[in-house]
């Protein structure tokens, strides 16, 4: 086992915290331009860091739609009508903006959601649910605090000090490791090869994986190689191939769009960049 972990090391480089910047082609400036959105986004505090990505405030000019890609976290959606809480997705995800108005949200990172509040998050795969799934009677105590403040750097700091009164100090552990394998190593990830390097049995990595992500731990894996592809899609000369983010070849990478973004890669790209497509 020992030489199976040594030479496991080599093809997996680990890194010791969550490095994983999750990718949402609405979020570049052109796209919210034509969406009528504006974005605000501030990182968290260092205390903070391996639960939550981001806090972000979306500010809408009409009712829009607002596409969301897989990307393996989950998400607080908090808005003056209430609380919701969004599970991993495995495809793309139309939310509706109803009307013009600041929508504030805290992304977490993978798996964090259940650090917090122990819950098991496959449940709201694909789902947007009310406060009430998660057993904690201060969120509407959250909601009403982050709307009693004017700007998003209040909102922020009403958010930031709510975190850290439920947050705990937790140890890594085997399942912390496999994330962090596949967070990196999106284009080497073996399912098989993980959990015998972390001394799991595949069918155990895989229920932890629903558990604490709310995905397979094979879909985690393809959505890994899918926001790679995305990130790529949307960056001018980018130099890579469908094999650098892990797929076999063209054809490979293109059906997993359709599968997983519903359309090829140009329409996809254009959905965000054409002034032509009308959202």
């Amino acid at each position: 086992m020992d030489r199976f972990k040594h030479k496991l090391s080599h093809a997996y480089p680990i890194a010791d915290s969550v490095t994983y910047g999750p990718f949402q082609p609405l979020f570049i400036s052109h796209a919210l331009r034509r969406y009528g959105l504006r974005l605000l986004e501030a990182p968290p505090c260092s205390s903070l860091t391996d639960i939550v990505h981001s806090y972000l405030q979306i500010s809408a000019s009409r009712a829009t739609p607002y596409p969301v890609i897989p990307d393996g976290t989950q998400a607080l959606y908090i808005s003056e009508q209430g609380v919701q809480v969004a599970g991993a997705l495995t495809h793309l995800h139309e939310v509706r903006i109803p009307q013009a108005g600041d929508y504030f949200g805290i992304r977490f990172h993978p798996g964090a959601l259940r650090r917090l509040f122990k819950i098991d998050v496959s449940e709201i795969t694909d789902g947007f649910v009310d406060s009430k799934f998660i057993p904690c009677g201060q969120l509407k105590d959250l909601h009403e605090r982050i709307y009693d403040q004017k700007s998003f750097d209040q909102r922020v700091a009403v958010c930031r000090q709510w975190l850290l009164s439920h947050s705990q100090t937790t140890r890594s552990g085997p399942f912390e490791q496999a994330l962090n394998i596949m967070q990196c190593n999106h284009t080497l990830a073996r399912i098989d090869g993980i959990a015998k390097y972390i001394g799991w049995s595949a069918r155990h990595l895989n229920r932890q994986f629903q558990l604490h992500t709310g995905l397979s731990a094979k879909g985690f894996s393809q959505v890994m190689r899918l926001q790679q592809a995305c990130r790529h899609l949307f960056q001018e000369n980018a130099g890579t191939t469908s094999i650098d983010h892990g797929f076999y070849d063209q054809s490979h990478e293109i059906r997993a769009f359709h599968k997983y973004l519903l359309c090829a890669p140009g329409e996809f790209h254009r959905r965000f960049m054409s002034d032509l497509y009308n959202p």
